[in-house]
């Protein structure tokens, strides 16, 4: 399961529209993210790639890579290791590829500012376009090979929630927890998963990194799991009591957070403002007083864990067609021995949102 030449090209044309308009001749793209995103070669951590786009004409990859990218024109090697010794200078001299291969590019020059290195200043005398906002906008509407993966990352998040199931209980380390979770993650994918680490792996608390502490009986464990499969991230959460029961409060707190997540299941779509959501979520998970809603309802999730839109009051952003969203509402308290956190990832639509995650709310 990789990403399709088909999906590639489909990409790279969407981009190249964009760059006519914005009247950019050269694009020089280097975040990870893009250009796995445009070629379907994802660079191993560590190893510097560029990427060079001619609005009308071709496409060279530049890196340590043997064999070209079937949805790439050219490639350029560059090495970023000697003799298994890593470069410490890979930017600096990636860019001194280009400029040796390209020359100067003519005309406006883009390039990814998150991605990009301050060598590639040299590049031009033109002024440097930002291609941040295109690829942030064109990343939001997911192909159909990008959804493979999702999926596939989300298959994995709930083979690891089966196995938390199994195993919590008082008396049991966090520690022990995370390793028993990440081995999970690893069987499942069948290969090595360099992203696993991102989430919550605490007991008793909102949330944090595994700590060398044992589980105690009528507490909440909260698992928030964000993994990636082949670059592509899911990212959602399962709270479990650890003796496997709840008291009145936690029983009371859980079905708050349920209603919240079947309200923006039943009211998001396609031009829904992302700040009206969280308002009316907070709204009503406010009436759970003491306990408190302390954070964002969501995020966009893809090539990057967090991604637009942002379902967070300090955005104004809106749903569009396309969008992964993971939606986490939760409450927090000491009654209820830390809190508990929901979370579902979601497929946008015109009309509504597909659930990505089939796995239920509560194990049993």
């Amino acid at each position: 399961m990789h990403l399709t030449l088909e999906g590639c090209k489909k990409r790279q044309e969407l981009f190249r529209t964009e760059m006519v308009r914005l009247e950019i001749q050269t694009a020089i793209v280097s975040a990870r993210e893009n250009i796995y995103y445009l070629s379907g070669y994802l660079a191993p951590p560590f190893f510097d790639t560029a990427l060079v786009f001619e609005a009308h004409g071709e496409s060279v990859i530049f890196g340590q890579i043997t064999d070209k990218p079937p949805a790439i024109d050219r490639l350029i090697p560059f090495e970023s290791q000697r003799l298994a010794t890593l470069r410490l200078d890979q930017s600096a001299g990636i860019c001194e590829a280009v400029r040796r291969e390209l020359g100067v590019p003519r005309g406006k020059l883009g390039c990814d500012y998150a991605g990009s290195s301050l060598h590639i200043g040299s590049a031009s005398d033109d002024r440097i376009a930002d291609l941040d906002p295109v690829f942030w906008r064109l990343r939001r509407r997911k192909h159909d090979d990008e959804l493979a993966l999702i999926n596939k990352a989300v298959s994995i998040t709930a083979a690891c929630y089966r196995k938390a199931f199994e195993i919590i209980a008082p008396g049991i380390s966090e520690l022990e927890v995370f390793a028993e979770l990440r081995k999970t993650a690893v069987l499942e994918a069948g290969e090595e998963l360099t992203t696993f680490r991102t989430g919550d792996y605490q007991c008793g608390t909102p949330g944090g990194a595994p700590r060398a502490r044992e589980a105690r009986s009528g507490e909440l464990y909260i698992l928030d799991i964000g993994l990636a499969y082949r670059g592509y991230w899911a990212d959602n959460c399962r709270t479990f009591p650890v003796d496997r029961s709840l008291t009145p409060e936690q029983e009371r707190a859980f079905g708050r957070v349920e209603e919240a997540l079947s309200f923006v299941e039943s009211e998001a779509r396609a031009g829904v403002s992302c700040r009206t959501l969280y308002e009316e979520v907070s709204t009503m998970l406010a009436e759970a007083k003491p306990a408190r809603f302390s954070h964002h309802l969501g995020h966009g999730f893809g090539l990057s864990v967090h991604e637009r839109p942002k379902l967070n009051p300090h955005w104004d952003h809106y749903l569009a067609a396309g969008d992964c969203i993971a939606v986490e509402p939760g409450l927090y308290h000491e009654m209820l021995s830390g809190g508990l956190r929901l979370e579902q990832d979601y497929l946008v639509t015109e009309t509504g949102v597909d659930r990505l995650t089939s796995f239920p709310l509560r194990f049993s």
